[in-house]
């Protein structure tokens, strides 16, 4: 189901970076259900592990709080909690929580992304792995990650789901690119999702050429967007709900004229 539909005959698709961070905060539950009140067919979030074992959906992987560093593995629920609340800021959702939106949506694609920096992720890849079997939406997910070894080990121990490279900025240099490949060849991930800013004709060229699927990231305005269309990108992450919305514009409130002014910068 998620190739086909990714696919689409050359037609874009867009996955809600974080939800619809321009209109609620990004990677909370609201912003979910709101990206798809506004029509969006794909979601991605951020998921990492607690000290307690618990999956929250959280992009840093760490805290600061008094000139003081707390990493997200180091810290329990409660204390992430507790923090968060000291910071008069959003307190991390469960991944638990989002599970019930993933089961009503069957036909909208979700793409997990694993922050972590562990060269062992076996608890982290078990979590998710029991999670996604026992509520029956393995051909909804796809797992992603900068973490290379991470992937390596989803696929020796989750071997039925698909997954995503990220590259980012720096390993996007010219000379880097032939690592890049050596790795992809060794991983064979079914996606690479390269910054879409700084990624090469000459590597897309190859990406395609070897049958895997590009999905750039964070693309946000018709410009970037048009020009990796041309270069032969069609899926996209994105903030900007204007790119997949199906709501007029005077239903979309706030955000909009963010929204506005980048898609026609």
């Amino acid at each position: 189901m998620i190739i086909n539909t990714l696919k689409q005959n050359g037609r874009s698709f867009y996955f809600a970076h974080r939800g619809a961070p321009w209109v609620e905060k990004e990677n909370s539950i609201i912003s979910f259900r709101r990206a798809l009140e506004l029509g969006c067919k794909g979601l991605e979030m951020d998921v990492q592990i607690t000290k307690d074992k618990k999956l929250i959906i959280y992009h840093d992987m760490y805290i600061e709080k008094e000139n003081q560093i707390f990493y997200i593995n180091e810290l329990t629920y409660f204390q992430i909690s507790k923090t968060m609340k000291d910071l008069n800021e959003n307190i991390p959702p469960l991944f638990s929580e989002l599970l019930p939106i993933i089961k009503q949506n069957k036909n909208v694609i979700f793409n997990i992304e694993i922050k972590s920096n562990k060269l062992n992720n076996y608890l982290i890849i078990k979590k998710i792995k029991e999670y996604i079997h026992k509520n029956n939406i393995v051909n909804q997910c796809i797992i992603s990650s900068f973490n290379y070894m991470l992937l390596l080990q989803m696929k020796l121990f989750f071997r039925n789901i698909l997954i995503g490279f990220i590259i980012g900025q720096e390993r996007l240099r010219n000379n880097k690119i032939i690592i890049n490949k050596i790795m992809i060849k060794i991983l064979r991930p079914t996606f690479i999702n390269p910054n879409g800013e700084f990624i090469s004709q000459q590597f897309i060229n190859w990406i395609i050429r070897n049958k895997f699927l590009i999905m750039a990231y964070t693309i946000n305005t018709k410009t970037l967007k048009n020009k990796l269309k041309r270069m032969g990108v069609t899926i996209f992450f994105t903030d900007n709900h204007s790119f997949y919305s199906n709501k007029s514009a005077n239903e979309q409130t706030t955000g909009q004229s963010r929204a506005d002014n980048l898609l026609f910068d």
